[in-house]
């Protein structure tokens, strides 16, 4: 037998050909209406074993039995939704359910939901259950501090009263950082409460006052975590000069985030490149497609990296390319020197990482990162996809 009639129990006959109802979910399991009435205890109980899902279509009265009941609640908390009123009153069960999805915790009695010990095994599981303890559980000390624990935003369902308590909001930060839209307006400019979210993660500071988000000196902790976190300063620090050239000593990605006079400016864009090289790729296109301005960074950086970056943007690989540097030094990539090919005749490029930390050396000895190598190859890749000439060693 196959499907649904394999858990037919052997003492039912069963006419060929006909098909189960359409129950749903745990259908599969169950033979014609008319022999689901007459199914008794032991078989019922074969096929919850099977699926806790058949607890659904179980008739009233074996709903109500207690090992029934268990069996399904054992393979899913959320099962208690479908056992009669009477059996949510019964702690054992319920605390069975709690333990297997903290959320179930809503179909318990209220007189379950107001037992600590229950609750507190539902919040250790999630967090986010507090939500259908009583209100008198949501006050309580130690069940706000399971649940903000395994879950921030559990906050949301404390008193306004907890809210305002720093340690509380603490707690629920370093687990959730977004859970500081939750605190009171005086913890968003804790600017204690304000780097414990931080740290979990920089998307909090777009959740704080504007004050904060000034604070030249928290901005700069952000940045120093990620440099993305330079697009949630105030408009003041994003076109300070000197800031933003702080912040991109931090990290480099925070120039991504400045005011466009500062991403236009050439010879701020020099400086910060004198930092990284990656300062070029925030740029405004308009630098980034001036000759004049590559010309210019290559007279002051003549790395064999920089270059191939610069000649890489312009697709200028000719041997006597201005873009070669001062030394006129040729292009290396992968231990070679680049030449004119058609994109036609290029080889498969590998698409393996190196192993993380290693470096490859050019002819001339000097270490040249996997980092900037792997950029190159993807950018190569491109080019050759759209049919231009490309270098390859």
């Amino acid at each position: 037998a196959r499907g649904w009639l394999a858990w037919i129990p052997p003492s039912f006959s069963i006419r060929i050909g006909q098909r189960p109802p359409p129950f749903g979910a745990g259908a599969s399991l169950l033979p014609e209406t008319s022999i689901i009435r007459s199914m008794d205890r032991a078989a019922w109980h074969d096929v919850i074993v099977r699926d806790w899902r058949a607890l659904k279509l179980a008739p009233g009265k074996h709903k109500c039995d207690p090992r029934l009941a268990a069996e399904a609640v054992r393979q899913a908390g959320s099962a208690l939704e479908h056992v009669p009123a009477e059996a949510r009153e019964d702690p054992a069960l319920v605390l069975v359910a709690v333990r297997k999805c903290g959320s179930s915790l809503r179909y318990a009695s209220p007189d379950l939901q107001a037992n600590k010990q229950i609750v507190l095994e539902a919040v250790k599981q999630d967090g986010m259950a507090l939500q259908f303890a009583s209100s008198d559980m949501r006050e309580d000390m130690d069940i706000v501090c399971v649940a903000i624990g395994q879950s921030g935003m559990a906050l949301s369902f404390c008193p306004q009263k907890m809210r305002s308590d720093k340690l509380i909001v603490l707690q629920a930060v370093q687990q959730n950082g977004l859970a500081i839209r939750l605190a009171t307006l005086d913890l968003r400019q804790d600017k204690e409460v304000v780097r414990a979210a931080m740290r979990q993660t920089v998307q909090c500071l777009q959740l704080v006052p504007g004050e904060i988000r000034d604070d030249p000196v928290l901005i700069l902790e952000a940045v120093t975590i990620k440099g993305m976190a330079m697009q949630y300063a105030s408009q003041r620090l994003r076109s300070d000069k000197e800031f933003v050239f702080k912040a991109v000593e931090k990290n480099v990605w925070a120039l991504g985030s400045a005011a466009l006079q500062l991403r236009m400016d050439r010879e701020f864009i020099l400086e910060c490149m004198k930092i990284n090289n990656m300062a070029l790729e925030f740029a405004c296109p308009e630098l980034r497609e001036d000759e004049a301005f590559l010309l210019q960074a290559t007279s002051r950086d003549t790395s064999p990296l920089l270059c191939n970056y610069l000649r890489g943007l312009k697709n200028d690989w000719r041997p006597d390319s201005p873009l070669a540097g001062a030394k006129g030094q040729p292009a290396i990539a992968f231990g070679g020197t680049y030449e004119l090919r058609p994109s036609a005749s290029l080889p498969n490029l590998p698409r393996t990482r190196p192993s993380t930390g290693s470096q490859v050396c050019s002819p001339s000895g000097s270490p040249t990162s996997v980092k900037g190598l792997m950029s190159e190859t993807q950018r190569r890749s491109r080019l050759a996809s759209s049919g231009k000439m490309v270098a390859f060693s």
